[in-house]
């Protein structure tokens, strides 16, 4: 890599240089390898100091989209004491259901299908016992697949989807003789809707699991290796479809479902 494109910190250190030494010494898969930086992951703290680290994490900090205060105000309105209160406020008929339009009262919709459906679970006792990873993904996650559509031009595709962005990378070198690698599969893909002869673009991915275990090797590889990687090759993937003077707002997002708990991944250029 030319030295003029190399990211050089305050300490003087160059993180790209950094990255790549740890590589070659590292004996096992780390995101080092594939110039991934993770802030917040401990690992990281064998190549830079806290005081880099905190640099990093500042750097081009994009801030979360702000949400309509009309839409925060019917969020908050099922903030009740029991279920039979929750009920009222689903089963009460609401000024965007008259006329409603998708494309301007889609997300309305969303929430209150999303409280419905987590109601019905919880009056269940659904969450008095542990189930398996496919129940999360069926019964609770499923909110998220939701969540796209009232937008046209993307899906949440599920069921260990094999990544294209994934599969390109694998195969940029390959031969007819070579067989064709898949990519890296993973529990969803939001990805667009194309025709057939279209590869489609792939904007996020996530993984599930149904035990919340911070320290187990699944949410462990998955967190710290598997989706940072699959997200870098998606990031790749998109930077060569769009204007590079727009590169600098491209993120690309990255969902971890353990049992009831949720953690947001975003993947952005330094």
């Amino acid at each position: 890599m030319d030295d003029q494109y190399k990211w050089t910190l305050s300490t003087g250190k160059v993180v790209e240089d950094a990255l790549y030494d740890f590589g070659v010494a590292c004996k096992h898969e780390h995101l080092a390898h594939q110039f991934i930086v993770d802030p917040f992951n401990k690992q990281m703290e064998s190549i830079f100091d806290e005081a880099e680290l905190q640099e990093i994490r500042s750097a081009n900090v994009k801030p979360m989209p702000m949400m309509p205060m009309p839409l925060r105000n019917y969020i908050a309105s099922f903030n009740k004491k029991n279920t039979n209160e929750i009920r009222d406020v689903i089963d009460t008929r609401q000024p965007w259901q008259i006329n409603y339009d998708i494309k301007d009262y889609g997300d309305y919709d969303w929430v209150r299908s999303s409280v419905y459906n987590m109601l019905r679970e919880y009056e269940a006792g659904s969450f008095d016992h542990s189930h398996h990873e496919t129940w999360y993904l069926m019964h609770v996650w499923r909110f998220v697949d939701c969540a796209f559509d009232n937008v046209p031009e993307a899906e949440a595709v599920r069921g260990e989807t094999s990544s294209l962005a994934s599969a390109a990378r694998k195969n940029k070198d390959r031969v007819i003789q070579d067989r064709k690698r898949i990519g890296r599969k993973c529990d969803i893909i939001i990805r667009s809707v194309d025709c057939n002869h279209s590869t489609s673009k792939e904007y996020g991915a996530g993984e599930t699991g149904s035990i919340v275990d911070l320290n187990g090797t699944k949410m462990l590889k998955e967190s710290g290796i598997k989706l940072p990687k699959v997200m870098r090759d998606m990031f790749n993937s998109l930077q060569s479809r769009i204007d590079h003077a727009k590169l600098g707002d491209l993120q690309i997002v990255g969902y971890l479902h353990y049992g009831n708990q949720s953690s947001l991944f975003l993947h952005t250029l330094y």
